[in-house]
């Protein structure tokens, strides 16, 4: 999802529009530099500080903020746990908090493309409702100080905590076309152009399951947990499971052509090669 649509234009908070009005010129992060890196993080860090200051505002004292990204899921049974057991032991003293970072199993491209690592992924990320005002939206996702630091830390912020595995992160589970389209829109590594042989790349990389060292394919329907949807229908999550080509993805929203038509606005002038759908 394009960073860019996480958040309505306009805050009604003066001090975080104030921010990303400037931060072509200005960079208050102190992590890039001005410019249209810095600009994307602060629409992001601005869209979670936004959603905690207004679609939050009458969150109660015991109520759990909740702060993650689209394809970061929890299931249902630690939710369940969550809100009936003893999964975070909070101090009862109203000027202490902490968050709790939700340790997640880590796949690329589908299920079946899993990283090697005692953790997967440390997102979503939860606190108390009476604690969420002290953090605000961002802070809650990550340990304070780090990427936004023009907010002084509030006294009485304890050590985050840390619990898993409560899920799953869903790390590019779309196309060829969708994957390449992340490089000019999202928060992370950007580039200026991109050419068919960039897009076989990435259909290997799905394929195959090869992005670096750590990712190495299984039978997840056999090995490891996944979602129940997936795994009470695997015939209608095929795709989810394991890897299909682009033809075979679903598209239930029609949202592919248009990924298509954006993506080609920064295709590299000269690059003549035939584009993949036009073979399918």
């Amino acid at each position: 999802m394009d960073k860019i649509r996480y958040i309505p234009y306009g805050f009604d908070d003066e001090v975080v529009g104030a921010r990303i009005k400037d931060c072509m010129k200005t960079d208050p992060s102190g992590v890039y530099g001005p410019g249209p890196m810095a600009c994307r993080w602060l629409r992001q860090w601005g869209a979670r500080d936004y959603i905690a200051m207004v679609g939050a505002k009458d969150i109660r004292d015991n109520d759990v903020f909740v702060i993650t990204d689209l394809d970061e899921l929890l299931a249902r049974e630690f939710l369940r746990a969550l809100k009936y057991c003893d999964v975070w032991p909070e101090p009862k003293h109203p000027d202490k908090c902490s968050r709790m970072g939700c340790q997640v199993f880590g796949h690329r491209y589908h299920f079946g493309c899993t990283i090697a690592k005692n953790f997967g992924h440390f997102h979503p990320d939860l606190v108390l409702g009476r604690c969420l005002a002290k953090y605000g939206g961002e802070e809650v996702r990550r340990d304070w100080g780090k990427r936004k630091r023009y907010n002084p830390k509030p006294p009485g912020l304890l050590k985050a905590k840390y619990v898993g595995p409560t899920g799953w992160h869903m790390h590019s589970f779309l196309s060829a076309t969708q994957v390449a389209w992340k490089w000019f829109s999202r928060s992370g590594a950007a580039k200026e152009s991109w050419s068919v042989s960039d897009l076989a790349q990435i259909e290997s990389q799905r394929r195959d399951c090869t992005d670096d060292g750590n990712f190495f394919t299984i039978d997840a329907h056999a090995c490891e947990p996944i979602p129940h949807i997936v795994r009470e229908n695997p015939k209608k999550w095929a795709h989810f499971l394991r890897y299909v080509s682009d033809g075979e993805l679903r598209d239930e929203f029609n949202v592919e052509r248009n990924y298509r038509q954006k993506l080609m606005q920064y295709r590299t002038p000269g690059d003549t090669a035939p584009l993949p759908w036009e073979k399918q």
